[in-house]
């Protein structure tokens, strides 16, 4: 796909996220957002003191930055947002999709760099659900992408023109990148790698480098002093907790990275018959079969699967062909490298690779947001191929356009599913506050992410809250001279609340046929499933408002 101008073609590129992003603008607070709100919240009234509140959040009380381990970056951003247009969640995802913007003008600015389709990279980058779902979300994911690319871009740029000023602004700008989420720091051994690779004779001028590094060390310091805690530790020790990595193999990890690798960056499967010769197609789509077989057969899924995992003949075809997805990106990095052997090719298979290692052996947890920073590597390296494939029968514009078309919609079925399963808690808080008459008793929840926002939101308070409550984590059974009502999800399981008396039940189908939450879908968190998300007929969301006896 070629675009004369690069005005229009980096405008597209720019706009294209931020378009398909509109009709998710009144999304439901969901996942982690409400921390980052509440955060904004706060530092519009405190700004040199971004963690000093405390909030309740899976199961206790605690410091903020030990509940949310995250640099304040986006804090501020809707902080800032929030007090020019208030706190209304359409005025905050419209702000974020801004970001979601900025990273496909930057995609396309690395891939002028890089190869000669730069707004084919920018859009097969962001036509995946890992990158719509998260931008349709306010956590910090998709601006500390938009930075890291926008950083490498001018770093490569800086490098290739001898440009001093480019290094100096990529450095700073890997700095802001790290104000949003730490993971920006692995740009410093990418930028000197390429460096190395491109000019070793040059090498001394990466020192702007040390830029980020140092403004890492100011922030540790100034943890200590605000916070008598260090930052990133308390980050690296949540991330590093090996009982919660111990709970799958090695195998497994693998064959779950691929899957959510594959079905995140499901774009570069429609993408197929654009990258490869009709030869190498023909052994790339008979091995792809083979693998989805094999995963197919109940014994040999068994052996796969996590725990807890569906083993209906659906869900494993879904889950044969994401993993094939993912063995054929891993394909391609290989076939790039061992074919190309310059530093493009070195630098996009060591941040693809370092990323899937970071987030399937190094995390405590696999999920699409620690897979998020390869999907840019992932739009240039497809570039990069039909580039060199111009003479290849489907490697033309109107099947890539047909390619990105597919991927785009595809793309917006799963964020639409999200949107439904978020906005149920949402629904169900209102239809609480509607009939908020009919309990007459203190009203407790179960249960946190976007369902504690607007419970709490409502005036109903966490179990840990009232004198006699529940205490979030123990699930003990109703003592006599409890009084109150438990509003939660009907999919968790409080011990001692099955026999209590059912005061309401609202349930809200989930109508788009796709799952990023329920019945093995998991892309928040491998925990919940083992793929990203699932094509099927989802339960409906439930929830019960249960007096205590």
């Amino acid at each position: 796909m070629q675009i004369d101008s690069r005005a229009t073609a980096a405008s597209a590129a720019f706009l294209a996220p931020v378009l398909l992003l509109l009709p998710f603008v009144g999304k439901a607070l969901h996942i982690d957002d409400p921390l980052f709100v509440w955060m904004a919240r706060h530092i519009v009234e405190h700004p040199g003191d971004p963690y000093g509140l405390q909030v309740f959040w899976e199961r206790a009380t605690e410091p903020m930055y030990l509940a949310n381990q995250n640099p304040p970056g986006i804090a501020y951003w809707l902080g800032l947002v929030g007090t020019a247009f208030g706190f209304g969640g359409v005025a905050l995802h419209v702000s974020t999709a801004l970001f979601a913007g900025a990273a496909g003008l930057g995609t396309y600015l690395l891939a002028r760099e890089l190869c000669q389709r730069p707004l084919t990279a920018a859009l097969v980058a962001m036509l995946t659900p890992g990158m719509l779902v998260s931008a349709s979300t306010l956590m910090t994911d998709v601006p500390m992408v938009a930075l890291h690319v926008w950083s490498l871009a001018l770093w490569i740029a800086g490098v290739n023109r001898d440009r001093r000023g480019l290094l100096v602004g990529a450095a700073v700008t890997m700095s802001a990148a790290f104000f949003f989420k730490y993971f920006a720091l692995t740009l410093v051994p990418l930028a000197l790698l390429y460096t190395v690779v491109v000019a070793p004779r040059r090498w001394r001028r990466a020192w702007p480098l040390v830029i980020p590094i140092v403004v890492a060390a100011a922030y540790v310091a100034w943890g200590l002093w605000r916070y008598d805690d260090n930052l990133l530790t308390v980050a690296a020790d949540v991330a590093l907790r090996s009982e919660w990595r111990a709970q799958r193999t090695v195998w497994q990890g693998c064959l779950v990275g691929l899957a959510f690798t594959g079905g995140c960056g499901a774009s570069m499967l429609c993408m197929a018959p654009l990258l490869w010769s009709r030869r190498t197609l023909v052994a790339v789509t008979v091995g792809a079969a083979a693998v989805v077989g094999s995963v197919c057969l109940p014994t040999v899924f068994a052996r796969l699967a996590l725990p807890d995992t569906p083993t209906d003949l659906a869900y494993r075809l879904q889950a044969g062909i994401w993993i094939a997805a993912g063995l054929h990106i891993a394909l391609l990095v290989f076939a790039t490298v061992w074919q190309r052997r310059d530093a493009a090719a070195i630098l996009l298979a060591t941040w693809i690779v370092g990323t899937f290692v970071f987030s399937v052996f190094v995390n405590h947890l696999i999920n699409a947001r620690t897979l998020l920073p390869l999907l840019p590597a992932l739009g240039v390296l497809a570039a990069q191929r039909m580039a060199a494939a111009g003479h290849r029968a489907f490697a033309t514009p109107p099947w890539a356009v047909g390619a990105l078309g597919v991927a785009g919609g595809f793309a917006l079925w799963v964020a639409a599913a999200d949107y439904e399963y978020a906005d149920a808690s949402r629904a169900a808080a209102r239809a609480f506050a509607r009939d908020r008459s009919r309990f007459a008793a203190e009203v407790y929840f179960f249960d946190h992410w976007g369902f504690q926002y607007y419970m709490q939101e409502h005036g109903a308070r966490s179990l840990e809250s009232g004198p006699n409550a529940y205490r979030a984590g123990s699930h003990r059974p109703p003592r006599s001279g409890d009084t109150g009502v438990i509003a939660h999800r009907h999919s968790s399981s409080i011990a001692g609340l099955d026999g209590c008396a059912v005061l309401a039940e609202y349930e809200y189908p989930m109508r788009t046929g796709m799952s990023t939450m329920t019945g093995g879908a998991g892309f928040y968190s491998h925990f919940l499933g083992m793929l990203p998300f699932v094509a099927g007929t989802p339960v409906p969301e439930a929830f019960r408002f249960v007096r205590i006896p």
